[in-house]
Order: C-alpha cells, then structure tokens, then sequence
C-alpha cells in the first residue's frame, strides 16, 4: 500500500476510534454535533457509522442522531457532574415553568434535579420541595423554600434516600407536582432507573402527585436502564433539551409537543387517559 493511503487510513482508523469513544462515553449524540466536534462533515461521519455497522459495532440511529444498544448502568452523582449542563440549566428554566406558585412539589435526586432546584431560588418560587435527595436539601437550606427530606437508607453513590421508610413516607403526603429525573427513557420501555430502589422510589413520588414532570438530558433518550420507573400512564410533561427533538420525532402516540417559551428547551405532554388519578 502506497505511502499516502497508509496515512489516509490511520487517519480514518483514527477518527472512527474517536468516534465509537464519544457514542460509547455519552450514549446519545446527534450526527452533526459528531461532524462539529470529529472536525469533519456530516457525510463523513454517516460514512464511518455504516462502516463500522458493517464491522458489527451495533447502532441504531433516529432521525439525525446515533445511539448504543445496551443497558444504561449506575453512576455516580460526582461522575455525571459537568456532562450537558448548559441543557440541564434550559431543562430546570423549562420545568420550573410548569410549576404553579405555592405548590408543594417532589424532588427526586440527579444532576438536573439539582438544577431544578437551583431555578427555583433563582426565580424566587414561593413553593415547598420534598425530597429524598439530601444534597438538594443542604442546597436550598438558605433559600427561604420550605424543606421536607424523606427520610430512609442513604445511597452515598448519589445522596438519595431510598428503602421502606422512603416509601412509607412518600405515600403519607399529597404533592401538587413531582419533578423526577430519570435514568433512560425509551418509547416502549417509557422512564427507567438504574437502581431498583430509586425506580421505586421515583414511582412512589409519581403515585402521591397530581402532575409529573420527567426531566432528562437528551443523552438518556432511546435507551433502557434495569428497572422500569415509570410507564408513561405515570407521566404528564417531558422536559429535555432542544437535542431531544429528533429523537422523540416518531413518537407520536405517546409525545406532543407544547413548546417551551424561553426557547432553549422541549417540552412535550404525554397523551393519556385524564383520569389516571381518579
């Protein structure tokens, strides 16, 4: 092999490596945002995606983006610190505006949890958070926002409180919202968790409020975690990213959109029987 296609080839070997590293790292990613950071184009890199199919790597794309198949496994609160946080942010903004003024609201635990209730002190919400997540609890401590911290067995690996007395006391209180995160979401499979114990308890904040918000980067869309959380007759509003948008594009049955106002994020109401809490 001439000189010149030896070095062509180690780039192209080189830009695929990069390329199987950033989809395996982040799960979800949009074909243009690869070309923007591969520095390279859009064909190109649907190029390198049908070439490594052809080798067996196993994708599966959606209108524009790219994903891996597999489960989604357990991270650490520290360890998903940084990823999409200018998306977490507009995501807060948009979910905080779902929110009425004096509602009593639940607070599940995750990074874009805390960026919920980092929006509602910014916005000065005249609202009452119940949580098991006792970072986001220190979080609001001089906030002025009333605070009640579910109690129960205490998951160091994210803060959350989960187990029988979490439970217990979920289903003692009445919420007006609850705001929770959720590890994937996926149109068949709808909201799952990681851990059994936090889809449980996800469920139960689910089951004690009159609306719920599920709130999710873009990356945790079109995959599965362990343990369904919640089915979308669980759900009223979803709440991510502008990125989202291709990936719930063929979701009609379930998703439609209701926009946003400030623009920077989705929005979108799950289609379902009215009288899921009668």
């Amino acid at each position: 092999m001439p000189d010149g296609e030896v070095r062509r080839q180690r780039r192209v070997d080189h830009r695929r490596a990069q390329l199987v590293r950033l989809v395996q790292s982040e799960g979800t990613a949009g074909v243009a945002d690869l070309a923007a950071r591969l520095g390279c184009s859009v064909v190109t890199v649907r190029r390198d995606l049908a070439a490594l199919a052809r080798e067996g790597s196993d994708w599966k794309r959606y209108h524009g983006a790219v994903a891996v198949r597999g489960l989604v496994v357990e991270r650490g609160f520290q360890d998903k610190m940084g990823i999409a946080e200018d998306e977490k942010r507009a995501i807060a903004e948009a979910a905080v505006a779902l929110i009425p003024e004096g509602a009593v609201i639940g607070l599940n635990g995750g990074t874009t949890s805390a960026r919920v209730a980092e929006q509602l002190v910014a916005a000065e919400r005249r609202v009452t958070v119940v949580t098991n997540a006792v970072n986001v609890a220190v979080q609001l401590t001089h906030s002025g926002i009333p605070v009640v911290v579910v109690g129960g067995t205490l998951r160091p690996l994210n803060y959350e409180t989960t187990g029988p007395t979490a439970v217990r006391t979920l289903q003692a209180l009445a919420l007006d919202v609850a705001v929770i995160g959720a590890d994937a979401v996926d149109l068949e499979f709808a909201c799952s968790a990681a851990a059994d114990a936090e889809a449980e308890v996800g469920w139960q904040f689910s089951q004690a409020a009159e609306t719920v918000v599920v709130v999710a980067d873009h990356l945790k869309f079109l995959r599965r975690a362990t343990y369904r959380m919640l089915g979308w007759q669980d759900v009223d509003f979803v709440v991510s990213g502008r990125e989202a948008a291709p990936l719930v594009a063929g979701w009609h049955t379930v998703l439609t959109a209701v926009g946003d106002p400030a623009g920077r994020a989705g929005v979108w109401r799950v289609m379902h029987d009215p009288e899921r809490h009668a």
